[in-house]
C-alpha cells in the first residue's frame, strides 16, 4: 500500500492511466500524473480555474478532464499539454 502526497486539496477524482499510472483530479484545482511503480509524482497539470471533478484516459495518448468552472480540458500525456479547452 502507499500514500501518495502532492495535492494541496481534497482529491475528487482518479483514473488509471497505461503503463502503471493513475491520474488525480483535485480541489486544488490541479491533475497529478502518478507512477505507480515508484510511488512518485511525474506531472502536475494546470489549467483549470475550479475544482477537478473528473478525468477519464482517451485514446492516442490523451487525458480529458472536467471541472467545477464549467470547462472540459483534452490533454496530451505525451507533452503534458493542452490540446484543447472546451468552456460552456
Amino acid at each position: 500500500l502507499a500514500k501518495l502526497e502532492g495535492h494541496e486539496g481534497s482529491v475528487l477524482c482518479l483514473a488509471a492511466l497505461p503503463g502503471g499510472r493513475l491520474v488525480s483530479g483535485s480541489a486544488d484545482e490541479s491533475i497529478i500524473i502518478w507512477s505507480l511503480a515508484d510511488e512518485k509524482q511525474l506531472a502536475k497539470l494546470e489549467g483549470h480555474e475550479g475544482s477537478v471533478l473528473c478525468l477519464a484516459a482517451l485514446p492516442g495518448g490523451r487525458l480529458v478532464s472536467g471541472s467545477a468552472d464549467e470547462s472540459i480540458i483534452i490533454w496530451s500525456l505525451a507533452d503534458e499539454k493542452q490540446l484543447a479547452k472546451l468552456e460552456g
